[in-house]
C-alpha cells in the first residue's frame, strides 16, 4: 500500500505471477493442503468461543523469548503489497454513508482511501484479499527452517454493508506469497515462491538472512475474523508463533455487499476524479 501506490503500478506489463494470480482460486484447489491446515481443534474451539481473557493469553505467545524465531507485521502502508489491486478498506455506510459525505480534499486525493489511518478514524475493514506481510528471521545465527503457515478462522459474519475504493494496477514485483482460502471449513493455502511458481514451503533464515512473506487472506461471501500461525524447525526442536493485529485477530470483509468506486478520467484536460464502478458488484473487482 501506501501514497505512492498507483504510481509504482501503473503502466507495468503483467508480469507470469500476476497472471497466475487472476486463477489462484482454481490453482489452489488443485495444489492441496499436503504442507497446510488447520491449527489444532483446541485452539479452534477457543477461538470460537471468543473469550477475551483467552484472546490476550494466546495473544501474548507472539515471539515468545524461548522461540529461535522473530515474525514481525509489517505496519501497513509501509510497502507496496504484491497484489495488483489490494489492500483496500471497506467503509461500513452506517459510519460515512458514501464518498459523497467526506470534505471535499479527502474525497478529491486518491491516497486518502488507502491511509491505514484514515480508515481506522473510519471504522473500516480490510478488503478481501486482507494483505499482511511478514518479516521472519532467526535470533541467533543457527539456521532455523520455517515448516508452514497455516490459517484458522475465529468468527464469520455477513459481508459490511459498505462502500470501498480500489486502484488496480498491472505488474507489481513478486515476492513469496501465501494465498489464504477463508471461505473453507479448513481454510486452504496456497505458497507461492518468490518465481512465482507453486512450491512447498521450505524457508531457512537466521539473525540477518531473513525472509518476507506476503499473506494474501480472502473470503468471496463473509466477514471473517481470522489468525495464523507460523510453524518452525530450530536447532532445540519444533515449535509455532501465532500471528495477531496488536492483539486482535485480523479481520477481512468481501466486498461483495459493498458500492465499488475507482478514480478515472472524465477527459483529457480534467484531473481524475472519484467515478462509481458498478461492473465490480456483479464480477468483483477486475484488474489487467
Amino acid at each position: 500500500m501506501g501514497k505512492d501506490r498507483t504510481a509504482e503500478r501503473t503502466g507495468r506489463k503483467l508480469t507470469f505471477w500476476q497472471r497466475f494470480t487472476g486463477r489462484q482460486k482454481a490453482a489452489a484447489a488443485a495444489i492441496g493442503t499436503a504442507f497446510l491446515g488447520a491449527i489444532g481443534v483446541g485452539l479452534a474451539t477457543w477461538l470460537i468461543r471468543g473469550a477475551e481473557t483467552a484472546t490476550e493469553k494466546l495473544l501474548e505467545i507472539n515471539n515468545p523469548p524461548d522461540a529461535p524465531l522473530i515474525v514481525s507485521v509489517a505496519e501497513p502502508g509501509t510497502y507496496v503489497s504484491a497484489h495488483v489491486y489490494a489492500p483496500y478498506y471497506i467503509v461500513p455506510k452506517s459510519e460515512v454513508a458514501s464518498p459523497a459525505e467526506l470534505p471535499d480534499a479527502e474525497a478529491a486525493d486518491e491516497a486518502t482511501f488507502f491511509d491505514s489511518s484514515w480508515a481506522q478514524q473510519h471504522g473500516a475493514v480490510a478488503g478481501s484479499p486482507q494483505i499482511v506481510r511478514l518479516e521472519i528471521r532467526a535470533r541467533g545465527d543457527e539456521p532455523v527452517t520455517v515448516t508452514a503457515i497455516r490459517a484458522t478462522v475465529a468468527t464469520r459474519a455477513e459481508p459490511i454493508d459498505g462502500w470501498y475504493v480500489a486502484s488496480p494496477g498491472c505488474g507489481v514485483e513478486p515476492i513469496r506469497t501465501a494465498v489464504i482460502d477463508l471461505d473453507q471449513p479448513t481454510p486452504k493455502v496456497l505458497f507461492i515462491d518468490d518465481g512465482g511458481s507453486p512450491a512447498p514451503l521450505a524457508l531457512s533464515v537466521t539473525r540477518t538472512d531473513l525472509e518476507l512473506v506476503e499473506l494474501q487472506a480472502s473470503s468471496e461471501r463473509s466477514t471473517v475474523d481470522w489468525v495464523a500461525e507460523v510453524f518452525y524447525s530450530g536447532p532445540e526442536g519444533d515449535g509455532s508463533i501465532t500471528l495477531s493485529d496488536d492483539g486482535r485477530p485480523f479481520r477481512v470483509s468481501s466486498e461483495s455487499a459493498s458500492d465499488g468506486y475507482r478514480f478515472g478520467f472524465v477527459d483529457e484536460t480534467s484531473p481524475p476524479t472519484l467515478q462509481r464502478e458498478p461492473s465490480w458488484d456483479t464480477n468483483g473487482i477486475t484488474a489487467c
